[in-house]
């Protein structure tokens, strides 16, 4: 993982990463590797935004008609983008009350290879159709979008990356185990055992931990899910 400029470790959010318009994290090519062309996937992060204009939560892909995925904030008014790419993404700006109340929020993109849908706070905000052919020419990427440069003005934490779709219930356990009556621990997705987590030190710098033992990028591939804490 790279930590470009300076995305630093922010005093709330419990080790977030903090971002001014000019900072970004980058994945290895790895991270996605099991998550590209129409293949199901989930991502989820907890942000705190300060602004809305058009800086980049996540994003990965290739810029070609539906070949990119992502998630971006849009305008003053509190709205996201998901972020597909090309005539797909003209429909996919969302309003989410509350988005711009200076808090921390929960958000979450899935995709089981027919219908996309987006989760704000733990319920469903949009859904709708979509064909993805997601390339592998850009990196996974937090805090900017490498095509525009278009930084995010906030703080992120907590993201994780499912090679699978979440159902309504998994994702509503993640961002809010009471209202759910559920733990984080109980989100049933089968990939949901194998999480492991990039933990974030006081350095600022990223150490790379597993419940059991050290692991490499190449594995946690195949075993995907990742969670920056």
């Amino acid at each position: 993982m790279c930590i470009r400029d300076r995305a630093t470790a922010g005093w709330d959010g419990g080790g977030a990463l903090a971002f001014d318009g000019d900072d970004a994290v980058d994945f290895p090519a790895a991270a996605t590797a099991d998550v590209l062309g129409g293949s199901p996937r989930t991502v989820c992060l907890w942000a705190r935004l300060d602004d809305f204009d058009h800086g980049a939560l996540f994003t990965y892909g290739s810029y070609v008609e539906d070949g990119e995925f992502g998630l971006l904030t849009f305008d003053d008014d509190a709205h996201v983008r998901v972020q597909f790419y090309g005539d797909a993404s003209l429909a996919t700006y969302v309003a989410l009350d509350g988005a711009d109340d200076g808090g921390w929020h929960h958000y979450c993109v899935a995709y089981d290879s027919a219908t996309w849908a987006l989760y704000f706070d733990g319920s469903l905000a949009r859904d709708g159709a979509a064909a993805l052919d997601t390339g592998a020419d850009q990196r996974l990427r937090l805090g900017e979008r490498a095509k525009d440069g278009f930084g995010l003005l906030g703080a992120l934490d907590e993201l994780r990356l499912y090679a699978g779709a979440l159902s309504a219930g998994d994702v509503c356990a993640l961002a809010n185990a009471t209202a759910c009556g559920e733990s984080d621990d109980d989100v049933s997705f089968d990939a949901r055992p194998s999480i492991e987590s990039y933990t974030n030190p006081p350095t600022a710098r990223f150490r790379l931990s597993s419940p059991s033992s050290n692991i490499s990028n190449a594995l946690i591939a195949k075993r995907l899910a990742l969670v920056l804490k």
